[in-house]
């Protein structure tokens, strides 16, 4: 598939989809860096020592993005 055919087809996509193929892109070209593995590492280290969010803390975010239509 060509890169105008992927265009055109991303193109017919609704905006939601859109948002997930472009996370999808995201989440592949970070897994190919050699830097991926060492900061999810370092990630679930700092989650094993505490530093987390709670459910309330991401449904403030998510009402507080949604405000600002993001």
């Amino acid at each position: 598939m060509s890169v105008q055919e992927l265009k055109r087809s991303y193109d017919d996509l609704s905006k939601a989809d859109q948002i997930l193929f472009a996370s999808l892109i995201a989440a592949d070209q970070m897994v190919r860096q050699g830097e991926f593995e060492v900061e999810i590492f370092r990630r679930h280290e700092a989650m094993n020592a505490g530093k987390k969010w709670t459910q309330d803390d991401v449904a403030r975010l998510h009402e507080e993005l949604k405000t600002n239509g993001l």
